[in-house]
């Protein structure tokens, strides 16, 4: 079974805290057992709420991100 999930501006916050629980959902994408995606509203809002946040999240290799957050994030 995959496993898809949509990570919003809380999430992200919470991985780029290292949360265990969606640090787990982001090493299931790395290994194809599952999807992560990143809406860009959820990188904007993570990166407002704290700075890095958002930019850490768009940067994610094996997560789902539109070509506009990361080309927001440089």
């Amino acid at each position: 079974m995959s496993l898809t999930a949509v990570f919003d501006h809380t999430a992200l916050v919470a991985l780029h805290q290292a949360d265990p629980f969606f640090t787990g959902l982001y090493i299931e994408s790395s290994r194809g057992t599952g999807r992560v995606l990143i809406p860009d509203l959820s990188v904007l809002a993570a990166e407002r709420a704290v700075p890095g946040a958002g930019t850490h999240a768009a940067r994610l290799r094996f997560a789902e991100t539109s070509r506009a957050s990361r080309a927001c994030t440089g």
